[in-house]
C-alpha cells in the first residue's frame, strides 16, 4: 500500500488507479441451507424432507470445522491473489498508455516503474493469512421453495440443486421401499468444500418415519453446531410451571440446545408439593419429563406382548415397550404392538376388555424368491398352453363330427349318422369341460403372474 501511495504522489494529476488489497477475512453473511426431496418412489420421498426441515430449521448457526475453514481460506487467498494480479496488469496497461501519449516526465516514469516493481515484489512475497481470518461461526438461513405446493426442492444433480436453491449446504438422500420397511440414506453436503459432511442410514416402518428421522436430525444437528447438546421436554397441565437451573417456564416447554451435564429441575403443580430434583443429560439425549399428577383410581388395562418388550402404540401415540397400562376407555382405542422381525398386530380396547391382555405377534411371512415365483408362473403358462391346445383340438373334432353327421344324413345312411352324432355329443361334452378347465387355468396363470411381478417389484433398488 505504501508503494501505491508513492505511485499516486509521483504522477500527481495523472494518477494511475491505486492498487488495493482485498480483505482476506470471509464476510459474516448468512449461508443458505436447503432440504431436497429424496431419490426414490412413494410419499416418503416427500414426507421425510418435510420432517427433517421441521426438526432442523431452528438451527441458525454453523460452527465450521477446520477443514471447512481451510478450504474457505484457500479460496479467499486465491481470489485475493487473482484480484491483485489483475490490478497490477491494469496498472501496467495504464502506464503504457501514458508513455505512448508522451504526457509523463522522466521523473514520473521512473517513479511509476519503481512503484510497479514494489507492487510486484509485495505480491510475490505475500503470505497467506492464518485460519483466524475466517469466522468460526456462520449464520444459517433455511430456504424452502415457494410456489410448489409445499413440496421440497426437486433436483437432478447436486449442481442443479445448489443452483436452484442458491444454498451453500444441501440435505437430501435416497429412500427405497423394501417390503414392509423403508430403507433411508440421508446426507449433508457442502457446496463450498464439495464434500459430504455427514450422512445417516436407517430402516423403519412406514408409520415410524416421524420418530426415526429424529436420529438423522440429531446427526446433522451435532455436525452443524459442532458441539455437544441435549434436548429436554417438559410436559404438564397449563396451570403448572417448570423450573430449570433457576429459570421458570410455562408448560409445555422444550429446549434442544441444552448443554450436556447436570441440571436442576422442579415442577410446580397446584395442589401438589414441589420438590427439586437433579438430572444428568447425556450428549445427544432426548429426555421427556412429565409433571406429577394427582393419583387416579380409574381402572386400567395392562397390555403385554409375546415376545416381551414389543413397542406399544395407542391410537398411533407411542407409549413405550410392553407391558403398558392404559386407562380403560369409554369408547374404543386401537392398540398397535410391533417389534422388529415380527408381524405387527392390532387390537381394539373397549369398556369390556379384560384387565390384562397379551398380544401375540407372529413371525413374518417369508416372501418367496423371484426365481421360485418365476418358475411357478412358467409352470402355469405351460399348463395353460397344453389345456388351450387340447381344448382347441376337441373343438375342431366336434365340428368335424357335425360335418360327418350331415354327410351321412345326405347320403341316407341312418346308421352312420347315428354313430357320428353320438360321437359328436361325447366330443362336445369333452370340449365344454376343456373350456371350463382352460378358463380356470388362465385365472390361475394370471394370479401367478401377479405374484411374480409383485415379488420382482419389491426387489428393485
Amino acid at each position: 500500500m505504501a508503494a501505491c501511495l508513492a505511485l499516486s504522489q509521483a504522477v500527481g494529476a495523472q494518477t494511475v488507479p491505486a492498487l488495493t488489497t482485498p480483505a482476506t477475512a470471509a464476510p459474516a453473511t448468512p449461508w443458505n441451507i436447503a432440504v431436497g426431496q429424496l431419490r426414490g418412489k412413494g410419499l416418503a420421498a416427500l414426507q421425510i424432507p418435510r420432517v427433517l426441515f421441521g426438526l432442523l430449521q431452528s438451527i441458525d448457526t454453523h460452527t465450521l470445522k477446520e477443514d471447512e475453514r481451510q478450504v474457505l481460506n484457500d479460496k479467499s487467498w486465491m481470489a485475493n491473489l487473482t484480484t491483485l494480479r489483475q490490478q497490477i496488469s491494469q496498472q501496467r496497461l495504464d502506464l503504457d498508455r501514458k508513455l505512448l501519449s508522451g504526457t509523463l516526465t522522466a521523473q514520473q516514469i521512473s517513479a511509476l516503474k519503481v512503484s510497479l516493481q514494489q507492487a510486484q515484489l509485495n505480491l510475490e512475497t505475500a503470505k497467506k493469512p492464518g485460519l483466524d481470518s475466517i469466522d468460526l461461526e456462520r449464520p444459517l438461513v433455511w430456504v424452502w421453495p415457494k410456489g410448489k405446493g409445499g413440496q421440497p426442492w426437486s433436483w437432478s444433480s447436486r449442481d442443479s440443486f445448489a443452483l436452484d436453491s442458491n444454498a451453500q449446504y444441501l440435505i437430501s438422500g435416497e429412500v427405497h421401499d423394501v417390503g414392509d420397511y423403508l430403507d433411508v440414506t440421508l446426507w449433508l453436503y457442502s457446496v463450498i468444500s464439495n464434500q459430504v459432511l455427514a450422512d445417516w442410514h436407517g430402516q423403519m416402518a412406514h408409520d415410524e418415519v416421524q420418530a426415526q428421522i429424529i436420529s438423522a436430525a440429531d446427526r446433522f444437528r451435532e455436525y452443524l453446531w459442532g458441539r455437544p447438546w441435549s434436548s429436554l421436554t417438559a410436559l404438564g397441565p397449563s396451570v403448572a410451571h417448570f423450573t430449570i437451573d433457576g429459570v421458570v417456564h410455562a408448560l409445555p416447554w422444550q429446549d434442544d440446545e441444552l448443554s450436556p451435564g447436570t441440571h436442576h429441575v422442579k415442577f410446580d403443580v397446584p395442589g401438589l408439593s414441589s420438590a427439586d430434583q437433579t438430572i444428568e443429560l447425556k450428549a445427544g439425549e432426548h429426555r421427556v419429563l412429565s409433571a406429577p399428577s394427582i393419583p387416579s383410581t380409574a381402572p386400567k388395562i395392562l397390555v403385554d406382548s409375546d415376545p416381551q418388550g414389543a413397542f406399544v402404540y395407542a391410537d398411533s401415540q407411542f407409549l413405550g415397550p410392553a407391558p403398558q397400562e392404559i386407562l380403560r376407555p369409554k369408547g374404543t382405542v386401537r392398540v398397535r404392538v410391533q417389534s422388529v422381525g415380527w408381524e405387527t398386530s392390532s387390537v381394539d380396547l373397549n369398556p369390556s376388555t379384560p384387565d390384562k391382555i397379551v398380544v401375540h405377534l407372529e413371525k413374518p411371512y417369508k416372501r418367496p424368491s423371484v426365481a421360485s415365483r418365476k418358475d411357478s408362473f412358467y409352470w402355469s403358462l405351460a399348463v395353460f398352453s397344453a389345456s388351450l391346445t387340447s381344448t382347441a383340438f376337441l373343438g375342431a373334432w366336434s365340428a368335424e363330427q357335425v360335418q360327418l353327421t350331415n354327410a351321412y344324413v345326405l347320403n341316407g345312411s341312418v346308421g352312420g349318422a347315428e354313430v357320428a352324432y353320438a360321437r359328436y355329443q361325447e366330443v362336445t361334452a369333452l370340449y365344454a369341460t376343456g373350456v371350463v378347465l382352460t378358463s380356470a387355468v388362465f385365472v390361475w396363470m394370471m394370479f401367478e403372474l401377479a405374484d411374480y411381478l409383485d415379488t420382482a417389484q419389491t426387489t428393485l433398488p
